[in-house]
């Protein structure tokens, strides 16, 4: 185990999905595998209460850690504040501590300031993005023509590990070495955002 032992870290979005040819499509339970691997207890929250048991029981079989699920669903129109609360206080009763925070249930539109959203541009730039992620194997069966017109290999040349290539990075922000990285966000996304 590693840097992360005897440390909990809270995870959006860490329900496991899984994807036709038998691997995990989650980039959330990516995220908690790597930290899972670096000995950190989790907590891991998401709406699908089956996903989130899914989830639980592999990570503490495979790499001797504890979970704590919790359903949470943070979204337009809902109390927030007290669904937040809610997972905050859950962790505290169960760890005692919270080391580490992985918003994962989020997106961002490039070049545009968070506070210049307003309420359509965060269901267009976070809620609208997570549903089709997640439906992204089915839209892809269903309308084979649309999903080659739309869906673009990033020029990486692959799309990303949701483990070794997003999770991993998130596991070192949570390292000594980013200690002075504060409120930045990383757009891990393979190339896609390179401008000419």
């Amino acid at each position: 185990m590693g840097f992360l032992k005897g440390k909990t870290a809270i995870i959006t979005g860490g329900g496991r999905s899984v994807l036709k040819d038998g691997s995990c499509g989650s980039i959330g339970y990516g995220i908690a595998t790597a930290y899972a691997k670096e000995g950190a207890n989790l907590v891991i929250t998401g709406r699908n209460k089956q996903k989130l048991a899914d989830a639980k029981e592999e990570l503490e079989r495979l790499y001797n850690i504890e979970v704590l699920p919790v359903q949470a669903d943070v979204s337009a129109g809902a109390d927030n504040e007290t669904v937040v609360q809610n997972v905050i206080d859950e962790t505290i009763a169960k760890f005692g501590r919270i080391d580490v925070l992985i918003n994962n249930a989020q997106a961002s539109a490039s070049g545009v300031a968070a506070n210049e959203w307003g309420p359509d541009g965060i269901n267009a730039n976070i809620i609208c993005p997570l549903a089709w992620t997640a439906q992204l194997e089915n839209f892809q069966q269903t309308y084979p023509e649309a999903f080659e017109a739309n869906v673009k290999m990033p020029p990486a040349g692959h799309y990303g590990d949701v483990e070794k290539e997003i999770g991993r990075v998130c596991v070192q922000l949570a390292s000594p070495d980013f200690k002075y990285m504060n409120g930045e966000t990383l757009t891990l996304e393979g190339g896609m955002g390179l401008r000419p």
